[in-house]
């Protein structure tokens, strides 16, 4: 579409505003293109093709996501596509919250939904409930920081957003 009218205005969003992982070609292409440019082996026409790579990965990542989105639960595309990304955005919260205290309410209030339909999407969308996700992320952050370090459990676990111990 962009190529056939570039000035014509995008129907859906290119990308959805959430936090992506890297996939194997997109992790590649980006450690290909950071030891060269450190190197200093980047010319110019080797850049260019680097890039459109680059570009190509992310179109192929981006139509994943459009079969994620799709699988949503919602009559119009234009519904499931606002739910997926608001869910997304109560996931990314999550993630980078997850230390702090989380209620479901706060993460409702994030992705301006009810806290029953934030529950009830969030387990279909990604298997598990926004409690539970967010206690697989203190788990391995507790896991990272016991392997690295000589310090107490029980400061670990506080440090990571458990109450306690147990």
């Amino acid at each position: 579409q962009l190529l056939a009218d570039p000035a014509r205005p995008a129907r859906e969003p290119l990308f959805f505003e959430r936090t992506y992982p890297h996939g194997d070609a997109i992790s590649r292409r980006l450690g290909g293109l950071r030891h060269a440019l450190g190197a200093g082996h980047a010319e110019l026409g080797w850049l260019d093709e680097q890039v459109y790579g680059l570009m190509r990965a992310l179109l192929a990542q981006r139509e994943d996501v459009r079969r994620e989105a799709e699988q949503l639960p919602a009559a119009r595309p234009a519904t499931r596509d606002e739910l997926y990304r608001r869910l997304h955005l109560a996931r990314d919260f999550a993630a980078a919250c997850f230390e702090q205290p989380l209620t479901l309410a706060a993460l409702a209030d994030v992705a301006g939904m009810s806290a029953n339909h934030l529950l009830r999407t969030f387990k279909q969308t990604f298997g598990q409930t926004p409690y539970q996700y967010i206690t697989a992320q203190r788990i391995a952050a507790a896991q990272r920081r016991l392997a690295g370090s000589d310090e107490p459990i029980s400061s670990i676990c506080l440090a990571v957003g458990f109450e306690s111990l147990g």
